[in-house]
């Protein structure tokens, strides 16, 4: 199975209802305590394969991703679904995943420790 180059991936831009987006999208669905505005963040792509993407999200405020009740959603939108397949080498047929997204750490202090002790441990 042949896969684009990730470049190709995140150059693409697709036409949906009307409007121009890109092939690949990530968006944060707020849970019903938050608000969208304290939500940004930013990605990479840190793998990419025919059968897996791997991404690495930082939020800006990231003690107030999941902080309540109700968390987010990560939502993984397939703009251009021809690029991404099963793992039976089939295009995908969902236009999108959804994942709970839970309380994060900040960086530095107490998320450094924490990775510290696991790297230890292994």
């Amino acid at each position: 199975m042949n896969v684009p180059p990730l470049n190709t991936i995140k150059a693409t831009k697709v036409t949906l209802n009307g409007r121009i987006v890109p092939a690949l999208e990530l968006v944060i669905g707020a849970g019903f305590y938050s608000e969208a505005a304290n939500l940004t963040f930013s990605y990479n792509i840190t793998s990419y394969t025919a059968r897996q993407i791997v991404f690495q999200i930082s939020f800006d405020n990231p003690m107030l991703i999941s902080a309540n009740d109700d968390p987010e959603t990560l939502i993984v939108k397939f703009n251009a679904k021809y690029f991404f397949f099963t793992k039976w080498g089939r295009t995908i047929q969902q236009d999108e995943l959804r994942r709970l997204i839970p309380r994060q750490l900040t960086r530095g202090g107490f998320a450094e420790t924490l990775a510290a002790a696991g790297e230890t441990l292994s």
